[in-house]
């Protein structure tokens, strides 16, 4: 995104496509969906001309499209079965590291509770409060 927001519902409507162009690509049947709602809500304020309603339209678009640029990433089924995600670290993490490949969802609340220091969710086999294996 440039570094000035769009003040029209025109440029909101390009940033919003621009984002979605992103976040799909190659998945034509989230694409189109993802434009035709987009089409449908702009068109539905098509007839509003309070100008500070407007303005906060447009500024809910633009708030619309970042958050699907750094909190929204696509998972695609690899040949193993596994779901996998490209994520750019710049973007979908808070401290910019690479995030790390984790297998199942038992690695990954493992994997998060090391970093965060604090015991693992319960059931996970890794402490937590409903662990007997102390």
């Amino acid at each position: 995104m440039s570094a000035r927001a769009p003040t029209t519902a025109r440029g909101a409507y390009r940033v919003l496509l621009r984002a979605q162009q992103k976040l799909f690509r190659g998945d034509i049947v989230a694409l189109t969906s993802a434009r035709e709602q987009t089409r449908a809500e702009f068109q539905k304020q098509a007839g509003e001309t309070d100008p500070d309603r407007v303005a906060m339209l447009v500024a809910d678009a633009v708030d619309t499209a970042q958050f699907m640029r750094s909190n929204v990433v696509q998972a695609q089924l690899n040949e193993r079965g596994n779901y996998e995600m490209s994520v750019d670290p710049e973007l979908h993490t808070t401290t910019g590291d690479k995030p790390e490949y984790v297998e199942d969802v038992h690695e990954a609340a493992d994997l998060y509770a090391m970093k965060e220091k604090r015991p693992s969710p319960p059931g996970t086999g890794q402490g937590g409060s409903d662990d007997t294996t102390k």
